[in-house]
């Protein structure tokens, strides 16, 4: 146990980890502040802010609940990238993870 939190606490300390993770939470913040932006007042599911992070959430880490999902053509093309976007973030992250626990002593 305490060489995997070696290993976290090394990974925790470099520079694309720090950048991964500020990117993928920017992208976060910022999909769901325009989902809101596009979907609020013309989507019924759409009742907060709150709501719009929670789409983005799902969108992001692929797990999506299908209880918010874009009727606007605008939000659809959004959702299209969020998608893709989510995807490589979730890879990249991984990827990270697994060779920080994963590389030789």
């Amino acid at each position: 146990m305490a060489i995997l939190l070696k290993r976290a606490y090394s990974l925790a300390k470099t520079p694309l980890f720090w950048s991964i993770s500020i990117f993928g939470n920017t992208a976060l913040l910022l999909g769901a502040l325009a989902f809101h932006n596009l979907e609020a007042g013309k989507n019924p599911s759409v009742n907060s802010f709150l709501d719009s992070l929670l789409w983005a959430v799902g969108v992001i880490t692929t797990v999506g609940a299908g209880n918010i999902y874009p009727i606007t053509t605008a939000g659809k093309v959004l959702s299209l990238f969020m998608m893709m976007g989510g995807a490589l973030f979730l890879w990249a992250y991984m990827a990270l993870f697994v060779g920080a626990l994963m590389e030789p002593e």
